[in-house]
């Protein structure tokens, strides 16, 4: 990863003024800095598609103080990890100045290797709190990684502001589950069996919902705790249930540690599931062997 976010604070007392900088770095405490190869390119003429026509590049920095902006938005550091193959909510709040109600659009300044996020979502008008969803792929880098989320509103104009640094702790799967492929006729019952592999402890209990099923299966969510190496859902199929393939059914697993969920998507099955056979062809004899000789 060759990517390290940095939030600038400025002082409450800070006065409206800019600079260009010069961006330098040390390897670690106490080494000499060095001047970082630093380049922002600023686009002054776009033509078609977003191409640039005439644009100028700096070694330097801009960095401006302003007057303050009327909100100001904090990321709650997450205490439970995100697993591979795992989903999981990071809450940013926000601090709004009276009279300030409008939305705010919030998203991660960068996402970590493997990691995806939400780009989209708002902390609404009047409203304090929005919940970002992360989901991590199975090759996520396990590690440690600074994140900053951004916010962005219209105030006379365009303005951004950042979160403070936090840090995400990406962690692999406590749990690996095996899905079967099975079949069953509408109208009938099926059992769906798994087998689980527990990689990493966890206290309590975890729920385990069977997804992706088509329309007209239900059944019901069921409970492991860290000892379960087996389970089995009973899947319902209606008289009227689709038929056909259904391919990619998952178990999503949500288990608490430090007092978060820790939410994981598990597994790979499908279930075919047929019309039924009609009652003359089930009922229809089998045709007596019939011996031939020849003259």
């Amino acid at each position: 990863e060759s990517r390290i976010p940095v939030v600038f604070h400025a002082a409450g007392d800070a006065l409206p003024s800019g600079s260009y900088a010069t961006l330098s770095v040390a390897k670690a405490e106490g080494s000499e800095p060095v001047t970082a190869d630093f380049d922002q390119v600023s686009m002054l003429v776009s033509g078609q598609n977003n191409r640039s026509v005439w644009s100028h590049t700096a070694d330097r920095a801009s960095v401006t103080t302003t007057k303050p902006l009327p909100f100001r938005i904090s990321l709650v550091e997450p205490k439970a990890p995100l697993v591979q193959r795992g989903v999981k909510y990071l809450k940013v709040i926000a601090d709004r100045d009276e009279g300030f109600t409008d939305s705010i659009l919030v998203k991660m300044l960068y996402n970590p290797t493997g990691i995806s996020s939400n780009a989209s979502l708002r902390i609404k008008q009047k409203e304090n709190e929005v919940l970002i969803p992360l989901t991590a792929d199975q090759d996520a880098a396990v590690r440690t990684w600074p994140i900053v989320m951004i916010g962005e509103a219209n105030v006379e104009g365009r303005v951004v502001s950042a979160t403070q640094l936090v840090e995400l702790t990406v962690s692999e799967p406590y749990l690996r589950m095996a899905l079967p492929n099975v079949n069953v006729e509408q109208g009938h019952s099926v059992e769906f069996a798994i087998d689980v592999e527990q990689l990493k402890p966890f206290d309590g209990k975890a729920t385990v919902k069977l997804e992706g099923l088509p329309p007209g299966v239900t059944t019901a969510p069921a409970e492991i705790d860290s000892k379960t190496d087996k389970l089995a859902f009973t899947l319902q199929v209606a008289t009227d249930a689709r038929p056909g393939r259904h391919k990619r059914l998952f178990c999503r697993v949500v288990l608490t540690e430090a007092g978060e969920p820790v939410e994981q998507l598990l597994g790979d099955g499908e279930l075919r599931v047929d019309e039924p056979i009609s009652e003359p062809l089930k009922q229809q004899p089998k045709p007596e062997a019939t011996a031939q000789t020849g003259n």
